[in-house]
């Protein structure tokens, strides 16, 4: 492996007018790297290996519309046909806060109109 060094006077790799170019350095590689890619590819699986392994599905495109019409009904059936709240609560899947927590019943009134904090002094912020 050998170097040698080339003076680039290109202007995009000055930094100003008034720098000296930059060296640029060129290596020559005496190894012979062009057989890499080939090895690499005889390493793949082949097609036969990957469909074995269920990951190339051997298919044509009318089997694969099929299957997605299949997949399409049987997503659409099970969204019209969903369970009730009933059927639901016996699963244990809808539960209710106050299945949990005891709830008390608080007084009603329109909180719009009241800002209780637009009252608060200085000494009633500072305790808070």
């Amino acid at each position: 492996m050998t170097a040698r060094l080339l003076c680039s006077s290109s202007s995009a790799v000055h930094v100003s007018q008034y720098s000296a170019p930059l060296p640029a350095v060129v290596i020559d590689c005496d190894d012979d790297k062009e057989n890499i890619p080939n090895e690499r590819l005889s390493q793949r699986p082949t097609a036969e290996e990957l469909e074995q392994r269920n990951i190339l599905k051997p298919r044509n495109e009318q089997e694969q519309m099929e299957e997605k019409r299949e997949i399409r009904r049987r997503l659409s059936r099970k969204l019209s046909q969903r369970p009730t709240v009933e059927d639901l609560r016996r699963a244990k899947i809808l539960i209710r806060f106050s299945d949990y927590v005891e709830v008390a019943d608080a007084q009603d009134y329109d909180r719009r109109t009241d800002k209780p904090w637009t009252r608060l002094t200085a000494a009633d912020k500072a305790s808070v």
